[in-house]
């Protein structure tokens, strides 16, 4: 199941930390934001209001890899357009009539 990630809004943001002063249920927070609980749990601790490790945790090494990965396929990708540019321009397509 892929997870679903988006940036709460600053309507969102301001609205969760108004409710927690205002000391409501995390289950009335996420009833009225229509956000999961782990989701404003992991929100709260991020803004210092509660105590706890967010949750999943992201692991470096993966990150890195995939970026790494996408450096590399994006260089080969840029040289594979460079080289067909350069056939193109080698062959003049224009000649070639198709009958």
């Amino acid at each position: 199941m892929i997870r679903r990630v988006r940036i709460y809004t600053k309507y969102e943001t301001a609205e969760l930390n108004r409710m927690f002063v205002d000391v409501y249920f995390v289950y009335k927070i996420f009833k009225n934001l229509n956000l999961s609980q782990n989701s404003i749990r992991n929100n709260l601790i991020k803004f210092s209001l509660i105590e706890g490790e967010i949750t999943p945790e992201i692991q470096n090494t993966n990150l890195l890899e995939i970026l790494l990965n996408y450096k590399i396929l994006s260089f080969l990708f840029n040289i594979i357009n460079i080289l067909i540019d350069k056939v193109i321009k080698y062959f003049n397509i224009r000649r070639f009539r198709i009958c």
